[in-house]
């Protein structure tokens, strides 16, 4: 099994007792609730340090919004890829009607903008991630409409890892959430139970995970900023392309 953890200002912070590896159980012996069930994993609580904070300014906000303690972790087990990103921001700020909604879908929309990329989206919220020129046609992912559940203490909404050419078999979820943590919101992005076609060897470590690490954090980041309202969408619905 590998896990690999990192700040933004570059120290680790976390071992696998910390976080759900993907062999089918999370740490500590606990499973994790099947899509549709309630699950309850303590979010693990971490010092603030100021080498991790930034600031970012949000539309209509009187100050800056303040992103802190950013963190990045990977575990690999069992053919199954696990990953989290997740960091602190003010509680008011994800108390914004719509916030959570907005946090994930704005995911997608983010990945859309991105050069070679492009995302299809149906009515019932269904994702299909795939090349720029056929999305809908030849997706590299797919992923069902979410679900809301209880995780961590707050509140999570799962996309379902539906299928796609870059997935062996349909299992684990991307997953956008938050919770309270000592008077501020913890938020996090969560890949889980995902079987990736390529394996766990080098050419995924070095392609997929590198990509979907950069791409993940830098979302957080802008997110915090306010680029992405709630509610908002900027790909396209399924006729539209693919």
């Amino acid at each position: 099994m590998l896990v690999s953890a990192r700040r933004a200002g570059g120290a680790v912070w976390a071992g696998p007792e910390r976080h759900a590896n993907c062999g089918g159980k999370a740490s500590g012996g606990n499973a994790p609730a099947p899509h549709g069930a309630t699950a309850d994993r303590p979010a693990p609580s971490r010092p603030r340090t100021m080498a991790n904070e930034q600031h970012t300014a949000a539309p209509g906000a009187a100050g800056p919004v303040v992103l802190s303690d950013l963190v990045d972790t990977l575990t690999l087990t069992g053919g199954r890829a696990a990953a989290v990103q997740t960091g602190l921001l003010p509680a008011e700020v994800v108390e914004r009607p719509g916030w959570l909604r907005a946090f994930g879908e704005g995911y997608f929309a983010f990945i859309g903008r991105l050069p070679l990329l492009g995302i299809v989206r149906d009515g019932a919220g269904a994702h299909r991630l795939g090349p720029w020129f056929a999305p809908g046609r030849l997706p590299l992912f797919r992923f069902a409409p979410p679900f809301l559940v209880a995780n961590r203490g707050g509140r999570e909404l799962r996309y379902p890892i539906a299928g796609g050419l870059l997935v062996r078999g349909a299992s684990g979820y991307i997953a956008f959430g938050h919770a309270p943590e000592g008077g501020r919101a913890r938020v996090w992005v969560e890949v889980l139970e995902f079987w990736p076609r390529l394996g766990l060897g080098p050419l995924y470590i070095l392609t997929e995970v590198v990509l979907h690490r950069i791409i993940t954090v830098d979302y957080i980041r802008r997110f915090a900023a306010g680029r992405f309202r709630p509610g908002s969408w900027h790909g396209p619905t399924q006729g539209e392309q693919g």
